[in-house]
């Protein structure tokens, strides 16, 4: 009987007790905190806490003092705490936004912010002195004045911007205004003729130099972001001419038309084939890439080729194919990682002898995360697809499936592996080690792995390929970069040592 009394006064008591204590330890704290007290009212705090860790009073406050002592990641670890024992708690939603706004992490703030209606935008401002026909840039912007900033047009108008393909950096920042709303301002780097400054456009055009090639290139033609892209290499066992124009259609920058020309006339050197071979081939192609929303991009090209090969060792002739690929982008803003995932498939008809069809199949995801950038990319192929269609893995100008300890840049064709499927994972973290006004440095390692499959004996990599080593990348008046590769490959105990230059 004894000990049912005693059972039944805890049950009716000790909570009683237990939130006695936690609003004296709050309002000690409190008493603290308007004396600027701040490790007084934060001990108060952290004891009201652990008496009442469902109380959101406590992680609220805790975090209003770690704020004021410049603490914002630990203000935002407690704020997130609040917001999970309250979700709709407007005053946590406020700061938590404020907090990733001085941060400079707008997604992030607008993730909180457009949960209680805020930021109201009253003007949208241009900072320096764009080039880019007003009209044009206008429709750029999914949002308007006197309007609510949200965060999906935000990020639709981000993936519309890149689509006109002139503005290699750009962002967007809040003013903030005395009647609580906010001016939004557009801050970009803006791609105009061969280079806003003369030493820019003689180290784009000549930034393949070393590997006889050349890129002679013209942005933001008549103001309307028509771009002429084009590249000259007149190596001996290398030659190709790529001519590419592209623009927005009926100046609506949701959708680019794009017109490509390539010729090619190379010598290729397969080691498991005995004889040397020449490549010729003519190509022309016709896409349209369009914004669907914030988060989906899709494109599409038809192109028509004709290649010869002085060897009847693989297939040549004329095809035809049409190629569409779906893009995904989803961030996650509080935790800066972007993920990246595509998905395409190609149907195309090579006209040699029974005219064969066939269709190739590519999918992969990138990962980014702060300094860190992970991908992973495969491909399948059916049918009989022409050998200009073969994937390759290595590092060459005319290709980006990279595995950065086979080297590609100063050798002749063939020498990578390749196949008509693959599989490809890169890793690369890259820490910036200085910065300058005119130039970055970067450092830090890759590890690439893959392998490529043919039903030919003469291709495919017959095993896994596993590369490793550093990098430093260097970037010049935000113009090219320059990546110095220090890599080897773990299979065949090689070193590989090379430069670069990427736009």
């Amino acid at each position: 009987m004894f000990v049912l009394i005693c059972l039944l006064v805890s049950i009716l008591f000790v909570p009683l007790a237990h939130s006695q204590n936690a609003d004296l330890y709050y309002q000690q704290g409190m008493d603290f905190a308007k004396l600027q007290r701040w490790e007084e009212a934060k001990k108060a705090f952290i004891s009201g806490l652990h008496q009442s860790p469902n109380d959101k009073r406590f992680p609220t406050e805790l975090a209003g003092i770690a704020f004021r002592q410049h603490q914002n990641a630990l203000a935002k670890s407690y704020l997130h705490r609040a917001l999970k024992l309250d979700r709709n708690d407007n005053y946590v939603l406020e700061f938590l936004g404020t907090i990733y706004l001085l941060d400079g992490n707008l997604q992030a703030a607008l993730l909180h912010w457009n949960k209680i209606g805020r930021p109201q935008i009253e003007n949208i401002k241009i900072s320096g002195n764009l080039k880019i026909n007003a009209s044009l840039l206008d429709h750029a912007f999914v949002f308007s004045p006197l309007s609510l900033l949200k965060r999906s047009d935000l990020e639709e108008t981000m993936a519309r911007l890149q689509l006109l393909e002139i503005f290699p950096r750009c962002s967007f920042e809040l003013s903030p205004r005395s009647d609580e709303k906010f001016d939004l301002l557009f801050h970009a780097l803006e791609r105009n003729g061969a280079g806003d400054t003369t030493l820019g456009a003689v180290l784009s055009f000549f930034r393949g130099l070393p590997y006889l090639t050349i890129y002679p290139e013209f942005y933001n033609l008549r103001n309307q972001a028509i771009n002429f892209n084009s590249l000259l290499r007149w190596d001996s066992d290398k030659r190709r001419i790529f001519l590419s124009l592209s623009g927005p259609i009926a100046s609506d920058p949701k959708y680019r038309i794009r017109l490509d020309l390539d010729g090619r006339n190379e010598d290729w050197r397969i080691p498991s084939v005995r004889q040397n071979f020449r490549l010729k081939q003519a190509e022309a192609s016709f896409g349209v890439d369009a914004i669907l929303n914030a988060q989906w991009k899709v494109t599409n090209s038809i192109a028509f080729s004709d290649s010869t090969l002085d060897a009847d060792l693989f297939n040549e002739g004329r095809a035809a194919d049409y190629k569409i690929q779906l893009v995904h982008h989803y961030g996650f803003p509080e935790q800066k990682i972007e993920l990246r995932s595509f998905a395409g498939a190609t149907v195309g008809r090579l006209f040699h002898h029974s005219s064969d069809v066939f269709s190739q199949i590519e999918a992969g995801s990138e990962l980014k995360l702060s300094v860190m950038r992970a991908s992973f990319r495969f491909g399948k192929s059916l049918g009989t697809i022409p050998f200009t269609h073969e994937y390759i893995l290595g590092v060459d100008q005319d290709n980006d499936l990279w595995l950065r300890a086979h080297n590609g840049l100063r050798k002749n064709k063939g020498v990578l592996p390749m196949g008509r499927d693959f599989v490809l994972i890169n890793w690369e973290a890259d820490k910036q080690i200085y910065r300058h006004p005119f130039f970055q440095v970067k450092v830090g390692p890759f590890i690439d792995s893959g392998r490529t499959y043919d039903t030919s004996p003469l291709l495919g990599s017959h095993q896994w390929l596993f590369d490793a080593g550093f990098q430093t990348k260097v970037r010049v008046l935000n113009s090219i970069t320059t990546v110095l590769v220090v890599g080897r490959d773990i299979r065949s105990r090689t070193n590989t040592f090379y430069l670069n230059i990427e736009k």
